[in-house]
């Protein structure tokens, strides 16, 4: 499911963002980490593909109880319904609501990325060219920062005819020789897509620094003095950028940008730092792939992984596969009444069974088919007694009818083998018993179709 996809891909920028701040921020290697920053907005789209998979392996099934053995004939210990009967309805789902904020988002933050491109593009129709240099278009307007987009250079009025022009100029020309514009346009175009993600602006910020230290450290190289470079940048502090997609020659980093050209060059050996986000990475999906083997126990989450592993909402763990009832050596258990057309216990009618009847002693422990959400508990004494409904993905959901009793509540998160209830005679019954439903886009289906750790014969 896509939220699961986001949130690895969160927590593998979080990785990113986290080696970045301690090892590489302070070091004057910019091109290393331009590089760096471009990966870490994009790699971690891939990282999530990555499945390191260590699973313990499943409890053995007791050999006394590997087979379960139908008998139509024996109906008193079963529950019957007429056609479409009580059909669960569907109820708002939060990862619904949550994903129409999510594409409302996305959907804002491109349309204002869009705007910006357009804003900027005018620029050049509105205001008049100068001249062309080193394959830059100049260009004079009326604005208080000079800034670039791509090979186009803006320059306010004010600055022409003054010594700083020739400075300035030569910052802008770097920021379009580096190609910083692709640069921008990608990192707002990946927020566009992951505004919700708090990293990638952190991202963003410092792309934006090293853009400015890039650019910097090529005026310095075409011998412009030191001094006097830094001069200019503090005269250069003015009022608020137009736009957030360009390079600014007054940028708000004025400080480290300063501090950063009378620092002194870091050694080559620092650039080894960057390797740190090897383990890093390779742990982070170790304990994304690592699913522990399901123990039929009450589950808490006690762990990352428990977390990450209830947001999944689509994989294998989420469709119905085991046998409802837990089954225990010496404990007498098996189906009473099958899925299909039979004879109504209470008047001899033959009618439609929409589940499945397992005959088993009172308080035997009854299982989570597959990981989901609660999604009903409620007691019907004339119909299904103490029953529960777990919604396991948009389409799929289990019923557990005519329980003595249920430890789960409504919204409560749970997880394939975990305990739900226990066996029980209540509602319309008359011994005690689970009546097992699975249900496939609002349709009733045999459940014996979803089980494969028993063997279900006559």
């Amino acid at each position: 499911m896509i939220t699961v996809y986001l949130f690895k891909v969160f927590i593998f920028q979080a990785a990113f963002a986290l080696v970045y701040w301690l090892f590489l921020r302070q070091h004057t290697f910019f091109r290393l980490n331009r590089i760096y920053l471009l990966l870490a907005c994009t790699v971690p789209f891939a990282l999530p593909m990555l499945n390191l998979s260590f699973s313990d392996l499943p409890a053995a099934v007791p050999e006394s109880v590997a087979e379960i053995y139908v008998s139509t004939s024996d109906t008193t210990h079963t529950f019957w319904q007429k056609v479409n009967e009580e059909t669960a309805t569907s109820t708002g789902s939060t990862s619904t609501v949550l994903m129409a904020v999510y594409l409302l988002g996305t959907i804002i933050m491109g349309g204002r990325f869009a705007f910006n491109l357009f804003k900027i593009n005018k620029l050049k129709y509105d205001n008049k060219k100068v001249k062309t240099h080193l394959g830059a278009q100049i260009f004079r307007i009326s604005g208080v920062q000079s800034f670039s987009f791509f090979g186009n250079i803006y320059i306010p009025e004010s600055l022409w005819g003054t010594a700083k022009v020739d400075e300035v100029m030569t910052h802008e020309i770097q920021h379009v020789r580096m190609g910083h514009s692709y640069d921008r346009l990608l990192i707002d175009l990946i927020i566009a897509l992951l505004w919700i993600n708090p990293f990638i602006y952190l991202f963003k910020k410092w792309l934006i620094e090293v853009h400015e230290f890039e650019a910097d450290a090529g005026v310095l190289e075409a011998s412009a003095d030191k001094l006097q470079y830094q001069l200019t940048l503090l005269q250069s502090i003015q009022s608020p950028p137009q736009s957030e997609l360009v390079s600014f020659f007054n940028f708000s980093i004025i400080k480290r940008r300063i501090k950063m050209m009378n620092q002194k060059q870091s050694s080559k050996w620092a650039k080894f730092r960057v390797l740190t986000l090897v383990p890093a990475i390779l742990l982070i999906s170790i304990l994304m792939s690592y699913k522990p083997a399901v123990q039929q126990e009450d589950f808490n989450i006690r762990s990352f992984n428990d977390l990450y592993y209830f947001l999944e909402q689509d994989g294998t763990d989420n469709t119905p596969s085991i046998f409802p009832v837990k089954i225990e050596e010496d404990v007498k258990v098996r189906v009473s009444s099958e899925y299909g057309m039979r004879k109504d216990p209470f008047d001899g009618n033959k009618k439609m069974h929409t589940g499945m009847d397992i005959a088993a002693p009172k308080g035997t422990p009854i299982i989570a088919t597959a990981n989901g959400v609660i999604e009903l508990v409620d007691n019907q004494p004339n119909g299904y007694g103490k029953h529960v409904v777990i919604k396991h993905n948009e389409t799929t959901r289990t019923k557990y009818a005519q329980m003595e009793s249920y430890v789960v509540k409504v919204g409560e998160t749970v997880r394939k083998g975990e305990v739900i209830g226990y066996v029980g005679s209540s509602g319309r019954s008359t011994n005690p018993h689970l009546h097992y439903e699975v249900q496939i886009d609002n349709r009733k289906v045999n459940p014996t179709d979803y089980i494969s750790d028993y063997k279900v014969s006559k």
